[in-house]
């Protein structure tokens, strides 16, 4: 199959997709960018290997390696896809992920549950709304409550109320570019400076200087111009028509 886009969002969370889009308007403008989504029923057991086999699928359909993107949960996804199918990506690129990868907002509201024993769901909730959006919350708080209620049931995140787990840190063979905000509480500072045990020498890392976790929405051109540029890098040093080598 003849790829018909420059680059690849990867997105796993469904009722968050809302805040991928300013992003996403602001670079179709300059490239073609595509959507790859994926959500589990409520009935069915989460699972992270079941996406990454399912993007194999389809990226297995394409004639040459493509650039991955994603935020958060869909930014493990891309990772855990490039460390195992390295020959499929071309770039990767990584928002509010931290070194340890599993270390994801739905960990958080996990460890949350167990020391506030005092608060019910939907207060933890709203407490996790003001910590991850602050006044960059602009969608209802009831709305972002709901939005981040249904991610907790219908993405495949690693956790639950019986366990938080964790991934193995390691580098990535692909060229990457690792995002973060300085305002994040889930991927703080210090979780995205943990990162430099595993860049290469070639990989970007770029910090948003406020946003919270989605720094993504509340700074969309800001964000996007530094993606465009690593992106333009990438496609200058490596010719688009390089076939995947088997």
């Amino acid at each position: 199959m003849s790829i018909q886009f420059d680059v690849l969002w990867l997105n796993v969370s469904p009722s968050l997709k809302a805040l991928d889009r300013p992003l996403l308007n602001y670079l179709s403008k300059t490239l073609s960018i595509a959507q790859w989504e994926y959500c589990q029923s409520d009935d069915e057991a989460s699972s992270l290997e079941k996406a990454i086999a399912l993007l194999h699928e389809y990226l297995q359909q394409l004639d040459r390696p493509v650039h991955l993107a994603g935020h958060g949960l869909g930014g493990v996804l891309a990772l855990s896809y490039a460390r195992r199918y390295p020959n499929r990506v071309r770039s990767l690129s990584l928002l509010s992920v931290a070194a340890q990868a599993a270390a994801t907002w739905h960990a958080h509201y996990y460890v949350q549950r167990h020391l506030l024993t005092s608060f019910s769901k939907p207060q933890l909730l709203a407490h996790l709304v003001k910590s991850l959006f602050g006044e960059f919350a602009s969608y209802p708080t009831k709305a972002l409550i709901s939005a981040l209620d249904r991610d907790l049931s219908v993405s495949p995140n690693l956790h639950s109320l019986f366990e938080v787990v964790s991934l193995p840190k390691a580098s990535v063979a692909v060229p990457m570019m690792v995002c973060g905000s300085s305002t994040d509480p889930i991927v703080s500072p210090t979780e995205l400076h943990a990162w430099h045990a595993y860049l290469k020498p070639s990989d970007v890392m770029w910090k948003c200087p406020d946003g919270r976790h989605f720094f993504h929405f509340a700074f969309p051109q800001q964000t996007g111009d530094r993606l465009l540029k690593f992106w333009q890098h990438i496609n200058a040093k490596v010719p688009p028509d390089q076939l995947i080598r088997v």
